[in-house]
């Protein structure tokens, strides 16, 4: 029973009060709001209570502490919460005297660095792991100094298949290093004209002429740090040179499926693929809903599930949505996979999405359409290899398949070789092939949809 004794103003007594508000019960928390409900009126006490989740967790439990995150990360997701937040931000930032509570602290106002920041979106909340590349950008691109890049500009590029979550990392990295940077820019990449935007984009935030040319060699000028984050670099046709700000100031995050596109590369590069088992495991269930990350029986559970998805980011998320809405349970979900597998891999989650574009099927769409495109003889054959592969496992396809039938039609078909190398390499430069002829045996990236 919360004790019934007065609350003192001072500075002492009242952190007494809210030290008992986090410890004991609502009632202690009611009563403060009624003794001092002058603090309330002026905006000088907010209580944030995570009001569902955590009912059956008591203090003890230091151990379910992945239960308390999530709970808590749904909590700060609400637009009621938002609002308080930032009005107690407010409060925190606004340098005033509190009447008869003068004695309390006043915090300093916060220092901010940075002045822009023009990003399409914020990275998704239930972002999970990727803590080797997120550490790497840091060390690479943040670091005070990297001597065997003196006088470079520093480019990392963060390569690999769609829906690996490449756009993710990089928004997680502006997010966490905002204050960083002055400026923290974004340009999409897909095509010359896309790119052109971006970089008008960039001179209407920092009140420039609307003219590429004159964004670039503003970058390349101000003395101030900035970030370019370049996405969707994906086109192996586009060169992406000449839409660098010259010079060696400022950092640049490349994202790309096209593995040569690691040639822009300064301080390092990155090839980011399938999530690890226990990665894929712990966003499945918060995409799912599920509130205690922790209970083995569940994470056994969704094991099978990631693992059929290839521990692929996207496919993950799509799933955890489908089955977050109700439509099956989590040891349901391979069996609907099964006999639904394309319209499950082509919908899309409305609410709690990261607004990415593409759902896993025309993310392998995009790759095969611009191979279609390429009006040449290695196009062609990319595309009559990759009707081959569909009648195969998608793991594992041996170069001696196609050595044995290149040998028994030599008389007819002198080129086969070459035509099949030419065709993995082209497949290759979409990220739909992971390969390393001749050495080692094809795999290919398009996870349930042989």
């Amino acid at each position: 029973m919360p004790s019934l004794k007065p609350f003192k103003d001072d500075l002492l007594g009242i952190g007494h009060s809210l030290l008992a508000i986090a410890t004991e019960t609502e009632k202690t928390a009611e009563r403060f709001n009624k003794d001092k409900s002058t603090l309330d009126d002026r905006g000088r006490y907010y209580q944030f209570n995570v009001i569902q989740g955590l009912e059956d967790i008591g203090l003890e439990q230091s151990t379910r502490k992945n239960v308390v995150i999530a709970a808590t990360d749904r909590y700060l997701e609400s637009q009621a919460v938002f609002k308080q937040m930032r009005a107690f931000g407010n409060s925190l930032a606004v340098r005033q005297n509190f009447g008869p509570y003068s004695n309390l602290p006043h915090p300093p106002p916060p220092s901010f660095r940075n002045k822009h920041f023009d990003v399409p979106r914020n990275a998704s909340s239930v972002f999970t792991g990727r803590e080797e590349i997120c550490e790497q950008l840091h060390a690479r691109c943040l670091a005070s100094s990297i001597s065997h890049t003196r006088g470079q500009q520093k480019r990392y590029v963060i390569h690999g298949l769609g829906g690996s979550g490449k756009t993710q990392v990089c928004l997680k990295f502006a997010e966490d290093h905002r204050e960083e940077f002055w400026g923290v820019f974004w340009v999409d990449a897909s095509s010359t004209e896309s790119l052109e935007r971006g970089y008008l984009q960039v001179a209407k935030v920092c009140g420039l002429e609307a003219n590429v040319d004159v964004a670039r060699g503003w970058l390349s000028n101000i003395p101030e740090l900035w970030a370019l984050i370049v996405d969707n670099a994906d086109d192996p046709r586009l060169d992406l040179s000449p839409y660098f700000p010259v010079g060696n100031r400022g950092i640049i995050l490349i994202t790309s499926r096209n593995p040569e596109s690691t040639v822009h590369a300064t301080v390092g590069s990155y090839e980011l693929g399938a999530m690890s088992m226990d990665e894929a495991v712990t966003l499945m269930l918060k995409t799912a809903g599920v509130y205690d990350l922790s209970t083995q029986l569940t994470r056994e559970t969704a094991k099978p599930v990631v693992q059929t998805l290839g521990c692929l980011a996207l496919a993950i998320t799509q799933a955890g949505a489908v089955i977050r809405q109700g439509r099956c349970r989590i040891d349901e979900y391979r069996t609907l996979y099964a006999q639904r597998r394309k319209e499950l891999l082509s919908q899309k989650a409305i609410q709690g999405g990261d607004s990415y574009r593409y759902t896993v099927y025309t993310t392998w769409e995009v790759s095969r359409q611009m191979i279609e495109e390429i009006s040449s003889e290695a196009g062609q054959y990319a595309l009559e290899l990759l009707q081959v592969f569909s009648f195969l496992h998608y793991e594992g396809i041996s170069e001696e398949i196609f050595s044995r039938a290149h040998n028994a039609l030599r008389n007819r078909c002198d080129r086969s070789q070459l035509r099949i190398r030419v065709a993995t390499l082209s497949l290759s430069s979409h990220n739909i092939l992971a390969c390393a002829f001749p050495s080692m045996p094809i795999s290919t990236n398009l996870i349930g949809l042989t």
